[in-house]
C-alpha cells in the first residue's frame, strides 16, 4: 500500500511561546486505488479484534479495516453509503442514509431496522450493556429523533427531539455520568436522556455553532466539537458550558478521548489534528497531506491516534513524540516475558488474500496468529522462507501485546507485497515496558497458490 510518513511540528494555543510540540503521522492509501472520490471515509472506531475499523462513503463504498501496522483487509462492500460505526460486545453496527445494519462476530450482516422512506438516521451507539441506540430525522414532522432497538412501531418509539431543516442529530454517546448525549447539530443545542430515553436536559449553544460531536472526558464532563463556531465547547453533567475557540477555519469534527488523557479531535478546514487538555491547553498537527479534510478519529489498540481524510482517500496514524526531559529511573522489573501459550498460524497452509473476491476455493485466504503471554508486552514476528537447507527473512509484524492470549490476523502481505509460495517460519520475541526479552517462540506454515 502507498504510505507517507511525516514529522510534524505542532503549533500551541494559547500557550505562547512555547517549543513545538513534535508528532509522528502516517498516512496509508485505502486499496484498491481508483480516481478521485473512489474513497471517501468518515468515521472510525477501534474494533475488538484489535483493528480499526470505518465507514467509507466513497465510489467504493462499504466497511474498511485496516491492522495497527497499515495492512489493509478485505472491504465489506456496501450498496448505500455507510455514516457512523460503533463497537459492541459481540456486533458491529453501522447506520447506512435510511437504516442501521449489524455485522456478528460470525461475518453474518443483518438489517437492524429501516426507515422505509420513513426518514433518515445519522449517528449510532452500542453500549457495553448490548443496547443500540441511534439518531434520526422523521420526514413526515421534520423532527429529530432518539431511537432504540428494537422497535414495535418504526419511529414510533422514538423520542422527539426539536425540529431540524435537514440533518439529523449528529452524534449520539455515552457519558461519564451514564446518560445519553446527543448532538443537535441544526438546533444548535445539546440533549441529555435517561437510557430510557427519558430526556432531562437541554444545553442551549450560541446561534451557528452546530455542535457534531461528542466524546466522553477523564474529568466526567462533555466535550463537543461546534464545527460552524470553530471552537471545542466543554459540558458538565448540569449543562454548564466552556468554550475553547480554534484558529479560523478549523471546521472540528469528530472528538475522541486518548490514551494520554487528553480530548483529540479534526480540523477539517484546515487540516490538522487537533489536542485539547481538560484545563484547556490547546495543540494543532498540520496533517501532511493538505486539503485533505479529516473527519473522525479514534484513539487505536496501538495507542496512536487514527483518523480518516474523507477529501484524499486516506487513513492517518498519529504518534506523538514524548516530550524531552531527564531519563526515567532504572527499572526494578527484571523478569522477562514467558509465551505462555506458544505461537501458532492457524490455519497453518493458506493462500494470500487477495483484495478482490475470487472463485470458490477450498485453501483458506490467509492466517491468525495466537499466542498467550505472561504479561503486556511488544512481540515481534519475524518471518523467513525455507530456501534450501537456509531461512531467509520475509518480512516482520509487530503488535502490542497483552497479558494472556493475543492473536494478529495476517492476509499474506508485507507491505501490499505478496509473499511466495513455499514453506515459512515465523519467530517470535516479546519485550516488556522494562526492556526485559523473552526467549523466541516458532511456528511453522506454508503459503500455497490456491
Amino acid at each position: 500500500m502507498a504510505l507517507r510518513t511525516l514529522v510534524a511540528f505542532a503549533l500551541l494555543a494559547p500557550l505562547a511561546g512555547a517549543a513545538p510540540a513534535v508528532a509522528t503521522i502516517t498516512e496509508y492509501d485505502i486499496p484498491p486505488a481508483g480516481a478521485a472520490g473512489s474513497h471517501a471515509p468518515r468515521f472510525v472506531m477501534a474494533g475488538s479484534d484489535g483493528n480499526l475499523w470505518f465507514t467509507d462513503a466513497g465510489a467504493q463504498r462499504g466497511i474498511g479495516r485496516v491492522s495497527p501496522a497499515g495492512e489493509f483487509l478485505p472491504l465489506i462492500a456496501r450498496t448505500a453509503a455507510p455514516i457512523d460505526i460503533s463497537q459492541g460486545p459481540s456486533s458491529v453496527v453501522w447506520t447506512e442514509p435510511a437504516g442501521m445494519y449489524e455485522r456478528l462476530q460470525t461475518g453474518d450482516i443483518f438489517p437492524g431496522w429501516s426507515a422505509a422512506g420513513a426518514g433518515t438516521v445519522y449517528a449510532i451507539l452500542k453500549t457495553p450493556d448490548n443496547d443500540t441506540f441511534w439518531t434520526g430525522r422523521q420526514t413526515s414532522d421534520s423532527r429529530s429523533k432518539l431511537c432504540s432497538f428494537p422497535l414495535a412501531d418504526g419511529f414510533g418509539d422514538c423520542r422527539t427531539g426539536p425540529v431540524v431543516a435537514t440533518t439529523p442529530p449528529t452524534d449520539v454517546t455515552l457519558g461519564p455520568d451514564g446518560k445519553l448525549w446527543v448532538a443537535g447539530f441544526e438546533s444548535d443545542s445539546v440533549h441529555r436522556y435517561s437510557t430510557d430515553e427519558l430526556e432531562e436536559l437541554e444545553v442551549t449553544f450560541p446561534a451557528g455553532s452546530r455542535p457534531f460531536r461528542i466524546a466522553s472526558g477523564p474529568d466526567g464532563d462533555l466535550w463537543v466539537t461546534s464545527f460552524g463556531a470553530d471552537a471545542i465547547d466543554r459540558v458538565t453533567p448540569t449543562g454548564v458550558r466552556t468554550r475553547f475557540p480554534l484558529p479560523a477555519g478549523a471546521a472540528p469534527k469528530d472528538i475522541a478521548g486518548g490514551p494520554d488523557g487528553a480530548l483529540w479531535f479534526t480540523e477539517s478546514g484546515t487540516a490538522s489534528i487537533g489536542r485539547i487538555t481538560t484545563d484547556g491547553a490547546i495543540t494543532h498537527y498540520p496533517v501532511p497531506t493538505s486539503a485533505s479534510s479529516p473527519w473522525g478519529i479514534a484513539a487505536g489498540p496501538d495507542g496512536a491516534i487514527w483518523f480518516t481524510e474523507n477529501a484524499t482517500g486516506k487513513i492517518g496514524r498519529l504518534v506523538p513524540d514524548p516530550p524531552a526531559g531527564p531519563p526515567p529511573p532504572p527499572s526494578s522489573d527484571t523478569t522477562a516475558p514467558v509465551f505462555a501459550g506458544r505461537l501458532r498460524a492457524v490455519p497453518a497452509r493458506f493462500r494470500v488474500a487477495r483484495r478482490r473476491p475470487i472463485e470458490s476455493t477450498r485453501v483458506p485466504a490467509g492466517t491468525t496468529f495466537r499466542w498467550a503471554l505472561s504479561e503486556p508486552a511488544t512481540v515481534t514476528i519475524r518471518l523467513q522462507r525455507r530456501k534450501g537447507r537456509r531461512w531467509v527473512g520475509a518480512g516482520q509484524l509487530r503488535r502490542q501485546a497483552a497479558a494472556g492470549k493475543n492473536r494478529l490476523r495476517f492476509s499474506g502481505r508485507i507491505k501490499r507485497k505478496a509473499l511466495r509460495r513455499g514453506r515459512y517460519r515465523a519467530v517470535a520475541r516479546a519485550i516488556d515496558a522494562a526492556g526485559n526479552r523473552s526467549n523466541p517462540s516458532r511456528a511453522r506454515f506454508a503459503i500455497v497458490q490456491r
